[in-house]
């Protein structure tokens, strides 16, 4: 099967205890999005990872969300709330528009990770990260935000992986 024809990369997280260096490693050689700059694992969710990232690439640097998902959630199940997701974008008219994944560098809209320690395998996924919403008129903010603000949008999105789909 050609890079174009496959849905996933494979990878392998050794360390559940300890995934900072491994999720680095992944949005590195996987993704075609910069350096890792800081990578901070989120407290949010029970059986999925969550991560907030920021990247370096030519000198800017750019926000992600990324998540390690639960080993519970199906290629197919994630395929679909993906695609979904890419819809609703496309129509400007929903919160959704948070929730846009990056594809790896062969085109993949995933990376697929071998647990070792446990044999389960979770689907890893970066997101852009929009810096802000305004509910009062059901826009996106793209403006610079101070950390409190940005640490509550990480939180947001996290909640909205969790339960979105």
């Amino acid at each position: 099967m050609s890079s174009k024809e496959q849905k996933v990369e494979k990878a392998l997280i050794r360390n559940l205890d300890d995934t900072l260096p491994e999720i680095k490693s992944i949005i590195e050689n996987y993704y075609d999005l910069g350096n890792v700059v800081d990578l901070r694992k989120l407290d949010i969710g029970e059986t999925n990872f969550n991560y907030y990232a920021t990247l370096e690439k030519w000198g800017i640097k750019q926000r992600y969300f990324v998540q390690l998902f639960s080993s519970v959630k199906t290629l197919e199940k994630l395929e679909y709330e993906l695609n979904l997701r890419q819809y609703f974008m496309s129509r400007d008219n929903t919160l959704l528009k948070c929730a846009l994944h990056a594809n790896t560098k062969n085109g993949c809209f995933a990376v697929e990770c071998q647990c070792t320690q446990n044999g389960h395998v979770r689907y890893l996924c970066v997101f852009d990260f929009i810096e802000g919403t305004t509910y009062d008129y059901d826009q996106w903010a793209f403006g610079k935000m101070n950390d409190t603000m940005i640490k509550g949008m990480a939180r947001g999105i996290a909640y909205y992986h969790i339960s979105g789909y």
